[in-house]
């Protein structure tokens, strides 16, 4: 079974006139607005496109981006130049000279130049006379001999002349030789004929100066 509903109590006469004597000089409350009405309230953004400051720097940073790269040109480096390696020096035949004038060509081929040391090749070998022709060539430049003769022999008839006779032109033409030989010729028959030959040395090139004579003893 359900349980009867309870009835609402009832106001008497003079309940209700008391409450009507109270409440009638009571000012009633404005009304609360609702927060949808609050919503309404607020002002409305004019149409038109929005946030034109968020598109204007769009705009201000697009155009570095989407810009195509300038590229510079890049400096040429001039080409790389290696020091190129000096001529070899040319061949010297009987009679020719570099490096002296046509004066003392013509005092060496008459044998009037004061000849200064001398080396006689009879009864060497081949091997022999190139390495003798060497060394005589590089201790007479070194002492300062200039005007030097070498005698070789006039040799067979038979065997052309001789090996060595005809050998020397070559080995006075061949380094470290033709460095130091500026001309060169058949001496006088006096000297020895064609089984000799004149020699002209080039001057040899004076040492820097050591330390200890610019700058003193040192102590």
């Amino acid at each position: 079974m359900t349980s009867p509903r309870r009835r609402k109590p009832q106001l008497s006469h003079e309940d209700r006139a008391l409450w009507r004597e109270m409440t009638a000089s009571v000012t009633p409350l404005e009304a609360k607005p609702s927060f949808s009405d609050k919503l309404g309230a607020l002002p409305t953004a004019p149409e038109g496109p929005t946030a034109p400051v968020i598109e204007e720097a769009a705009n201000a940073a697009g155009p570095e981006k989407s810009s195509p790269r300038i590229s510079r040109p890049k400096a040429q480096l001039p080409p790389l130049r290696y020091p190129q390696a000096p001529a070899p020096p040319r061949y010297l035949k009987h009679g020719e000279a570099q490096g002296i004038d046509k004066r003392k060509l013509k005092r060496m081929q008459r044998g009037q130049l004061d000849l200064q040391a001398r080396l006689d090749l009879h009864g060497f070998t081949q091997s022999q006379a190139q390495g003798a022709v060497i060394e005589f060539l590089e201790r007479c430049q070194v002492q300062g001999k200039r005007n030097v003769i070498i005698v070789t022999g006039k040799g067979l008839a038979k065997e052309g002349g001789g090996i060595l006779r005809s050998r020397l032109p070559d080995w006075l033409n061949m380094s470290p030789n033709r460095e130091r030989v500026l001309s060169y010729d058949y001496s006088q028959p006096k000297d020895g004929g064609t089984g000799a030959l004149y020699v002209v040395l080039r001057k040899a090139r004076s040492p820097a100066p050591s330390t200890q004579r610019r700058f003193g003893k040192l102590k």
